[in-house]
């Protein structure tokens, strides 16, 4: 427990961890209010230069075949919609935090990214096709829900490769290995993450949700993630210090009308590859 309270403090308190700017904090207090327009979005957004400059790259990328080049924020906002503008603020950001996480070698950015995106595609999804939570809350927090590993890969590596290491050897979920050698997992350290970036109550309860059993899951967007996890899994985005399983969530399953486990991977398969289109443009580093 010694070791859970050492790590929680050093989230919430002293680690220089990357802050969300200003203005993607005001982007996310805008994408949730129902009054909020274009316009007052745009606002915001044109007072960063990132921010502005991934959201025309996207707004001209061939996946929206606008016939015309879209220069304007106001514009791009529309043809965007808030949740993507919202992803977009939010995944700036992400990245920013995961570049010194690669740098330890404990985590491959390849399957790292894979599998954050396919569980964001499918938390959107199963938000959409069943109306359990808001589709852009749910893509961010299945964008977001492995946080944790790349904090604890950053700023506790060697304890984190003896996690790796001993999940990799015995196939055990590592989730129950950094349960038992650190008093805490990478969910719950996503979710302290998540509450010092001041998200909402909702997004950094699902976060921590993820792999907690049945009669502590509280709200409808840990089922979108929770089931959208698993069927990453299952379609092959995974970690490689992983276990080749993760437990059906029969529980979640049993409550949503008309399942079909095939047709929903099929739907993440498609959704990913756009969502991997997403991904190189929050990379590019050109205009």
């Amino acid at each position: 427990m010694i070791m859970r309270d050492k790590i929680q403090k050093s989230i919430k308190d002293d680690l220089e961890i990357p802050p969300l700017p200003q203005a993607v904090l005001q982007v996310q207090t805008l994408v949730e209010d129902p009054s909020t327009t274009a316009r007052d979005l745009a606002a915001v957004i044109s007072s960063d230069a990132t921010l502005t400059a991934r959201l025309l790259k996207q707004a001209n990328s061939k996946f929206y075949g606008y016939s015309k080049s879209i220069g304007t924020v106001p514009l791009a906002i529309v043809v965007l919609g808030f949740d993507t503008v919202r992803e977009i603020a939010l995944g700036i950001t992400t990245l920013r935090l995961a570049d010194s996480a690669f740098e330890q070698s404990l985590l491959d950015p390849e399957r790292f990214w894979s599998h954050s995106l396919a569980v964001a595609a499918g938390s959107r999804i199963i938000a959409q096709k069943w109306r359990i939570g808001l589709a852009g809350e749910a893509f961010v927090v299945g964008l977001m829900h492995d946080l944790g590993r790349l904090l604890l890969a950053s700023y506790w590596s060697n304890k984190y490769k003896e996690v790796i290491n001993e999940a990799r050897s015995n196939s055990r979920h590592q989730y129950e290995v950094e349960n038992e050698m650190l008093g805490t997992n990478h969910a719950e350290v996503t979710s302290w993450l998540l509450e010092r970036w001041k998200l909402p109550e909702q997004m950094v309860i699902a976060a921590k949700q993820v792999h907690q059993p049945l009669e502590e899951q509280t709200i409808d967007l840990s089922k979108c993630v929770i089931l959208a996890n698993w069927l990453a899994h299952r379609s092959g985005f995974r970690h490689d210090s992983d276990a080749p399983y993760l437990p059906e969530p029969q529980h979640i399953i049993k409550t949503l009308p008309g399942y079909e486990e095939i047709e929903l991977r099929n739907q993440i398969k498609e959704l990913y590859r756009q969502a991997t289109g997403l991904l190189d443009i929050l990379k590019s580093r050109s205009f």
